[in-house]
């Protein structure tokens, strides 16, 4: 059994139980390292179990402990005798019966290695882990846990409390963008950029941890972004046949020419100046045509170039003034160049006044101008159209003086017109039906083509999503298979797997050979037992002939009733001796199932067992007699 054993110890070691190195059989387990590995493996099988993995020094928790597992053992299905006991006073054979059992009943990472990737297994198995514990621990106030640190029995330290809490504040950050395109050229100037004065990302919020918060909004707000896009061209970008440059061109040409529509519209129906409504249609041809032409006269712009012209001369001419004779005194030469300042400055404004009066001029002339264009225009269509009624009447009257031969003529070119019409309405008919059917032909494949076009059109999202689900498929194997490479390297390298593999064939090649054994035992039971049936017949059947053929003759002779009284007795006699043999053999049975149990119980170590049964006794009746003390110092 020390292969058996060597086996439970290596597959309860994997599953996180504390066994040391050098314990290589269950013969040295204690009873802490056997509730341990009971509790861990009813615990992999069944989550809702929840069990402690090391006792605690009450005798009487010890007790319910015990019962605890016993109990969780017979619901995971052990079908055998199974008690507290089992546990508390354990011997070699039950334990390994029991880890043998719990060990085959554990869930195959192998199986559900796919189905474990996808829905987070060991994730949640830690979540639960950790909520479990956190459950049985007694709450304490947040003020009661210095910094905010807390130490648990195994020895581990986490961080809890709120006074690592910071706020969730995010800043604006910059990264890099259009970097991973292989195909696409990146501006010189644009990577300096990058590479030498972009702070890195974690040195852009004034806070560190806004950090945090920052890069999840930056990428919250990207991914929103890509799934709108997305969202937007599988809606309205695919079914309008155009590329995605294209698409993307024709929205911002809508967007630009609807908002200058809107600010077009909100500045002539809005009480803006005249001086700012120039400005503004400057500001839009401008934008709209991407071009910086020169100042159109008598906008904000030239205003300012002619004032900073006019401020300029102004200095020009203080600069000269102040070039006079120093003759004057210091407080005459303020005094004259406040006043000229003054001056000028009367005259600017009055300029000013002059040009806003001109615009508005301009602009009212320009309106009488428009209504003048657009009666001339009236007035000259007026002129053509009786122009023409002119030459009509004037035609009609001419052809008054000869009305016969102008009717004969008439009626000619309208019979003329007539017959012409026939003629190119038959004409029409022999081209018109080949067009109907090409045009009826060519409607029936384009209708056939846009319907297989639409039906592309809509598996194109579902191939999207598809390859999406390989992506993360893919993705989740990848993790799955970094994670099973790791728990391989951190396995035992000196287990050798064929070593084992060769010992259990061993074993099963055994077991199949005491089979073999025991039904050959049977079948020679059943043939003895055969034999014995018939040799037990067959005196019968002698027997019943010989008293038959002596009954008939003891009637005329005494010596054949003594005969016939001595076979009876010999007959009784014999049939003793078989019961007595058949006894014989039931109390050798029973004694040989007597040693084996003896030899059983002795290999159990009952004397141990008993002694640490009349200990805990012991300690029960101290736990009970403190307690007793208790109550009586409590009334």
């Amino acid at each position: 059994m020390d292969e058996v054993d060597n086996i439970i110890v290596v597959s309860l070691r994997q599953i996180g139980c504390a066994i040391d190195e050098n314990t290589i059989s269950l013969t040295t387990f204690s009873t802490d390292q056997v509730v341990e590995g009971c509790a861990r493996c009813l615990k992999l099988i069944d989550e809702s179990i929840e069990l402690p993995t090391r006792l605690p020094e009450s005798m009487s928790v010890r007790f319910r402990v015990g019962t605890a597992l016993a109990n969780a053992c017979k619901k995971v299905g052990f079908e055998g005798e199974v008690g507290y006991q089992t546990f508390l006073y354990s011997n070699v054979a039950d334990i390994r019966r029991v880890f043998m059992f719990l060990l085959e009943k554990l869930p195959r990472e192998s199986g559900d290695a796919e189905d474990s990737s996808k829905s987070g297994a060991h994730l949640y198995h830690r979540i639960t882990t950790v909520l479990a514990r956190e459950r049985s621990r007694v709450w304490t106030p947040l003020f009661c846990k210095e910094q905010g640190l807390v130490s648990h029995d195994d020895g581990s330290i986490t961080w809890e409390g709120n006074q690592g809490i910071r706020p969730h504040m995010a800043v604006p950050v910059a990264a890099p963008s259009g970097l991973a395109e292989l195909g696409k050229r990146t501006n010189k100037d644009l990577c300096h950029y990058y590479r030498n004065h972009l702070p890195f990302v974690t040195a852009q919020p004034q806070q560190r941890h806004q950090v945090a918060a920052s890069l999840l909004e930056r990428s919250t707000m990207e991914v929103t972004a890509a799934a709108e896009w997305e969202h937007e061209w599988n809606t309205n970008g695919l079914p309008s046949r155009l590329s995605e440059q294209e698409y993307r061109q024709r929205k911002r040409e809508r967007l630009h020419k609807r908002l200058t529509d809107n600010i077009r519209g909100s500045v002539l129906t809005s009480g803006v100046s005249t001086l700012l409504r120039g400005s503004l249609a400057e500001l839009l041809d401008s934008f709209s045509s991407d071009s910086h032409g020169a100042d159109s006269q008598g906008s904000r712009f030239s205003h300012a170039k002619n004032l900073q012209f006019t401020q300029a001369d102004v200095s020009s001419q203080v600069a000269a003034t102040a070039a006079a004779p120093a003759a004057e005194t210091q407080e005459e030469i303020k005094q004259r160049r406040e006043d000229e300042l003054t001056a000028l400055r009367s005259k600017l404004d009055a300029a000013s006044e002059a040009v806003l009066t001109m615009e508005g001029d301009m602009q009212k002339f320009s309106t009488s101008m428009s209504k003048v264009e657009e009666q001339s225009k009236t007035l000259v269509e007026a002129n053509s159209t009786g122009k023409d009624e002119y030459k009509l009447k004037k035609r009609a009257l001419e052809m008054l003086s000869n009305v016969d031969e102008n009717l004969g003529q008439l009626q000619g070119l309208v019979d003329a017109a007539s017959q012409r019409l026939v003629t190119l309405a038959e004409q029409w008919e022999k081209h018109r039906q080949p067009l109907i059917a090409q045009h009826r032909a060519l409607k029936s494949a384009q209708s056939e083509l846009s319907g297989d076009t639409k039906m592309m059109l809509e598996e194109i999202p579902h191939i999207r999503q598809r390859i999406k689900e390989l992506m993360e498929d893919g993705r989740a194997k990848e993790y799955l298979n970094k994670q099973l490479s790791e728990e391989l390297g951190q396995l035992n390298k000196t287990l050798n797997r064929s070593a084992y593999t060769r010992r259990i064939m061993e074993i099963i090649n055994n077991i199949k050979k005491q089979k073999d054994e025991v039904q050959k035992i049977l079948s020679d039971t059943r043939q003895l037992q055969k034999d014995i049936n018939y040799l037990e017949g067959e005196l019968e059947r002698a027997f019943a002939v010989a008293d038959e053929v002596i009954f008939v003759d003891c009637k005329k002779h005494e010596i054949n009733r003594q005969i016939y009284k001595l076979l009876a007795k010999l007959h009784e006699t014999f049939s003793g001796l078989l019961e007595a043999i058949r006894e014989t053999a039931i109390v050798v049975r029973e004694n040989r199932e007597l040693e084996d149990q003896i030899e059983k119980e002795e290999k159990k170590g009952m004397s141990q067992n008993l002694q640490r049964i009349e200990s805990d006794c012991n300690a029960m009746r101290q736990e009970n007699r403190v307690l007793i003390n208790q109550y009586k110092v409590a009334e």
